[in-house]
């Protein structure tokens, strides 16, 4: 197994516990990253509808 960095850059070794965290972790940036891209698509569409 791949040795994870935690959000403080600190390795993470792989017992279980700490690798749901770390799968937790990642679904809290996918789910920011989606929620700022939908919107930044929200504002696109603002924008050209105001023209």
């Amino acid at each position: 197994m791949t040795k994870y960095k935690n959000q403080w850059g600190e390795k993470v070794g792989c017992s279980p516990c700490q690798l749901s965290e770390a799968i937790a972790d990642a679904a809290n940036l996918l789910t920011n990253s989606a929620e700022s891209m939908a919107r930044l698509m929200l504002v696109g569409q603002q924008v050209i509808s105001n023209k």
